[in-house]
């Protein structure tokens, strides 16, 4: 079963993925690189380990990749009612926040987690070719008690042709001002942090 926050997640990468920057020949599907898993849980151990343990000083640092095949894609984005006309789709950022940030949102009684500009660079499959397109964004996180409760995408700048990036542009709106994926989001934080931490990681929790 696939999580609803993981479709809102395949959903925003992909539509920014649509762009149309650069195109290089292709004749198969997007392919993860070898070690995209283990960056992924590398990580999310880094982000429990503060998250249990309460306590953590300095940047958080990951460079990660995420790739999402076509049919998954299309099975999140039908529920938001937005139609994907490509392949399979691939993104990549460094991410890079402050663990006091994490701590701070998980043990004050409010706080606001602003994450620093973030580079996006996605990949997306047509039908004999990947295109390219590169997205700034800032995300912005409040948290109440230990529990996150609004966020934000906070798009600023997408490098891609006028045609898609306006597409972009109007489904970045849509998150920040009406909350297209907004409650999936916020569910998926707070059982990530909350839980899921706790599970795959109990060693952490003592």
């Amino acid at each position: 079963m696939v999580r609803k926050f993981d479709y809102a997640r395949a959903a925003i990468a992909a539509v920014v993925a649509s762009g149309l920057l650069s195109t290089v020949a292709v004749a198969q599907a997007i392919t993860p690189a070898a070690d995209e898993r283990e960056r992924l849980k590398a990580c999310e151990a880094k982000i429990c380990a503060t998250a249990l343990k309460k306590s953590g000083d300095g940047p958080l640092v990951c460079s990660i990749q995420k790739t999402w095949t076509k049919s998954y894609i299309e099975n999140g984005v039908r529920q938001k009612k937005i139609s994907w006309t490509f392949g399979d789709a691939q993104c990549g950022v460094d991410v890079n926040l402050s663990n006091g940030d994490i701590v701070s949102a998980l043990t004050k009684p409010a706080h606001t987690v602003q994450f620093a500009e973030h580079k996006v660079a996605c990949n997306v499959e047509r039908e004999d070719s990947i295109t390219k397109v590169n997205l700034t964004l800032s995300p912005k996180l409040e948290f109440e008690n230990g529990k996150a409760t609004k966020a934000w995408l906070n798009v600023s700048n997408i490098e891609a042709p006028t045609l898609i990036k306006g597409a972009i542009w109007t489904v970045a709106q849509l998150e920040d001002r009406f909350g297209l994926f907004h409650s999936d989001l916020i569910s998926e934080v707070n059982e990530f942090l909350g839980s899921k931490c706790a599970k795959r990681y109990p060693d952490l929790a003592k």
